[in-house]
This record gives C-alpha cells, sequence and structure tokens, in this order.
C-alpha cells in the first residue's frame, strides 16, 4: 500500500510539474529524446554486433572425413589401417578412408595387428 500511494504522490506531482513548467519541460524533451534515440541507436547497434559476432563464431567446423560403415580407417602418422570398430579406429590421427583393403595396401598404409582387417 505504501508503494501504491508513493507512485501516487509522485505521478501527482509530475503532473504538477510539467504543468507550471510546460515551456522548460518541452525544452527538456527537445534535448532528452534525440540523445535518447542517439544513445538507444548505438547500443542496439552494438548489441547487433556482438549478435552478428556470435553467430559467425557458431558456424559449423567442417568435421573430418568419417569412412563409410564398412570401410576403413587410415591413421596418417604410423600408415596402419583399422576396421570401424576397432579402439585404434578412434584417433584423431585416423582421417584417410577407404573402401577396401587393396585400396589402404596401395596407398602404403599396412594392416592393424588388433582388428585384422
Amino acid at each position: 500500500m505504501k508503494i501504491f500511494i508513493g507512485g501516487a504522490i509522485a505521478l501527482l506531482l509530475g503532473i504538477f510539474s510539467i504543468s507550471v513548467y510546460y515551456e522548460a519541460f518541452l525544452k527538456l524533451m527537445m534535448a532528452i529524446v534525440p540523445a535518447t534515440l542517439i544513445l538507444g541507436g548505438c547500443l542496439m547497434i552494438y548489441l547487433g554486433r556482438e549478435h552478428f559476432l556470435s553467430d559467425q563464431a557458431e558456424e559449423p567446423v567442417a568435421e573430418e572425413p568419417v569412412a563409410e560403415a564398412t570401410g576403413l580407417v587410415g591413421n596418417t602418422d604410423s600408415k596402419v589401417f583399422h576396421t570401424q570398430d576397432c579402439k585404434f579406429a578412434q584417433s584423431k590421427k585416423c582421417t584417410d578412408s577407404f573402401a577396401k583393403r587393396e585400396d589402404a595396401v596401395q596407398a602404403g598404409y599396412k594392416p592393424c595387428g588388433s582388428c585384422k582387417p
């Protein structure tokens, strides 16, 4: 209830002040409104820029090539190729993919001793 009474008193004082100092109020508004629009515009440009930059940062990153489900993956460092379900095929260095064993051997890769592709 105290907040309501305080708000009503502030409203009445504001209306009284505007009616008594109407000309000064108009001059004040003529100065405040353009300044507020300029500041608001700058804020919107800044926020829009932040939004624009965050959208650019969220662009999808090209993923490394993944071999087909029945294919083989080759480790580019060790030159060893693995089946898809081999525990060593999960290495970040396994980026080459081959459709069949002959393709991997022809590319200079040797078969994994663990999964025996």
